[in-house]
């Protein structure tokens, strides 16, 4: 899952206008007098090197401050390497990884807490679930540099056939929706879903995750107490397992997504990176056939799951200053009506800060972008039980619910994830001790 993704691609005259934009700030931006000595910052900034437009900034930047030189040494994901390097002192000043990681060095001390002024201008302009996603203790771990979220995609022409004007707006109605759009054979198989789902093991976690928020479930209490176990997590063990049985509507894996892609397929449980495979795959107006809603609520409301990556600055830095003066420039300074990191992720990802989404960058999927946003304020991050020594994936939905649609009873499935969660706790505490 962590994080190959597909793009969606902006046009290459958006982007070739975006180079002259950058080049005109470049000739008409007043720059400093040069400095005596510059101030190396090594940044994993977390984007490709055929992703062009970060460093573009990264150059205007020095430009501005002629006294700071920036290297960009591109991405590094392997969780191990980066522990290391920062174990043996040699880690850059800034990397971007995984809401999880970047919290994750920083419970361990390996970087520094965003200072407060800088912590407070990013409460105000960025989504408050990214906010959540990098908060630790009260204090933000790191700035959010990637905004992904689940919604329900749809195929209008699907909808249309079948009659359906309305998108459902509960669990219940998603239910009878889904076996209404489902075409079963005479021998009872089911030979088109009503809803399709990656199948995989992480998707379908973060399915789990959703419908247990919708449901109304809640994994700790106010006084960190786990209270997973109780009626949200039965309904979730009963609910699941009957829509991905053989008479349910559900279907999983990528051979179904494909078809989805192609439009066969009336509803997607997905992600914004579809939008390129949709577009590789679709015959016809992909733009005009396809939308995205949000996920129906339950008791507990709308759920949606919730991931990003964010920027975090080494405790050791010796440019500590300097490194967060640059991440404060990147994500809130607007330059032509949106900020250098807007730009960069607007061909990947949502926005972090909300004025970006003005911005003609994203234009081209906007509608489909505005969907993702909507299931926004019902969405639970990945990362925001870390304080308790829990990641997303240590709360095994999706073997949970396996097990029950394969002969498992509900309650001994439940009470084998509990107890797994608990023994995660218990041995979270230990290592404080």
């Amino acid at each position: 899952m962590r994080r190959v993704f597909q793009r969606v691609l902006v046009p290459f005259v958006m982007l070739a206008a975006l180079s002259l934009a950058v080049a005109g700030l470049e000739a008409t931006l007043a720059v400093p007098a040069l400095a005596a000595e510059k101030i190396v910052i090594r940044i994993y900034s977390g984007f490709e090197r055929t992703e062009t437009i970060i460093d573009e900034y990264l150059r205007l930047y020095e430009k501005l401050n002629p006294n700071v030189k920036i290297e960009n040494l591109g991405s590094e994901w392997d969780t191990s390497k980066l522990t290391t390097l920062f174990v043996a002192g040699n880690a850059p000043d800034i990397i971007q990884h995984s809401d999880e990681f970047i919290q994750q060095l920083y419970r361990e001390g390996f970087l520094a807490p965003v200072p407060a002024d800088l912590a407070n201008r990013i409460a105000q302009k960025f989504y408050p679930v990214l906010v959540a996603a990098v908060n630790y203790n009260g204090r933000l771990a790191g700035i959010p540099a990637e905004n992904m979220v689940t919604g329900l995609w749809f195929n209008k022409q699907r909808l249309d056939e079948a009659g359906i004007a309305n998108h459902p707006q509960t669990l219940d109605e998603l239910e009878k929706l889904g076996l209404r759009l489902t075409r079963f054979a005479g021998d009872g198989r089911r030979e088109r879903p009503g809803l399709v789902e990656h199948g995989e093991w992480w998707s379908f976690n973060q399915f789990g995750w959703t419908m247990f928020k919708a449901l109304g479930g809640q994994v700790f209490d106010n006084n960190g107490r786990l209270v997973l176990e109780g009626q949200p997590l039965r309904d979730l063990l009963t609910i699941v397992p009957r829509w991905i049985g053989p008479q349910g509507f559900m279907s999983q894996g990528w051979d179904q997504l494909l078809r989805f892609f192609r439009g066969e397929i009336p509803y997607g449980f997905g992600y914004l990176w579809w939008s390129g495979i949709i577009k590789e795959n679709y015959k016809g107006d992909y733009l005009k056939d396809f939308g995205v809603t949000v996920f129906p609520k339950g008791p507990g409301g709308n759920g949606a799951f919730h991931y990003a990556h964010a920027f975090g600055v080494n405790a050791r830095s010796k440019h500590q200053q300097e490194a967060w003066k640059l991440l404060e420039w990147l994500a809130l300074q607007p330059i032509e009506g949106v900020t250098p990191l807007g730009h960069a992720l607007a061909h990947k990802s949502l926005p972090v800060n909300r004025d970006d989404f003005s911005s003609p960058y994203y234009d081209p999927y906007r509608p489909w972008a505005a969907g993702f946003i909507a299931n926004l304020p019902g969405a639970w991050s990945e990362a925001q039980y870390l304080v308790y020594g829990i990641a997303s994936a240590d709360v095994d939905f999706a073997t949970a619910m396996w097990q029950v649609r394969d002969g498992t009873n509900p309650a001994q499935a439940a009470a084998d994830l509990v107890q797994k969660v608990q023994n995660k706790v218990n041995e979270f505490q230990r290592a404080k001790k």
